[in-house]
């Protein structure tokens, strides 16, 4: 059996379903309604899919700023980020960090975007923050360099 698209399953139910009229009886005023119902349906699958992705990127909850990692080895998120520069784990372009392509598409670091009224004008800014997965890799690999948490707190990898 082959998966019929939400156009198709809209067609069949507003011109063979619930919207059907005898023949004698279809104006082109019902045909005109069935259409744009059919069209505005399509429209909400899209805005559906839209949202789902707004609702993930805006609310990813396993993802942690620069700021908290850094603060278990006891230093500010800017010199966490240059540290792992020096590293070799990342680099800024702009204002913005980036992974170096060897630890790209690992699911190291997500983005998370984030909403901010600049002066009565909503604007959108992501930034990249650290997964549970990335924390891990992070904490290991500073590790083997010799860089440990600070004492007296433990590491949340």
């Amino acid at each position: 059996m082959q998966k019929k698209t939400t156009t198709e399953l809209l067609e069949a139910f507003f011109t063979g379903g619930l919207f059907a009229t005898p023949e004698n009886e279809e104006t082109e005023l019902m045909e005109a309604i069935s259409r744009k119902l059919i069209e505005f349906a399509c429209i909400l699958g899209t805005v559906a899919v839209d949202a789902r992705f707004a609702r993930e990127a805006m609310g990813t909850t396993e993802a942690f700023p620069v700021s908290e990692i850094a603060a278990d080895y006891g230093r500010s998120a800017q010199a966490f980020n240059k540290l792992l520069r020096d590293q070799g784990i990342q680099y800024k372009r702009g204002k913005r960090w980036y992974l170096y392509d060897r630890y790209q598409n690992r699911g190291y670091t997500a983005t998370r975007l984030t909403a901010r009224d600049t002066g009565g004008r909503v604007r959108t800014f992501s930034s990249m923050q650290w997964t549970v997965k990335g924390r891990r890799f992070l904490y290991d690999f500073l590790r083997e360099q010799g860089i440990h948490p600070t004492a007296g707190k433990e590491a949340r990898p």
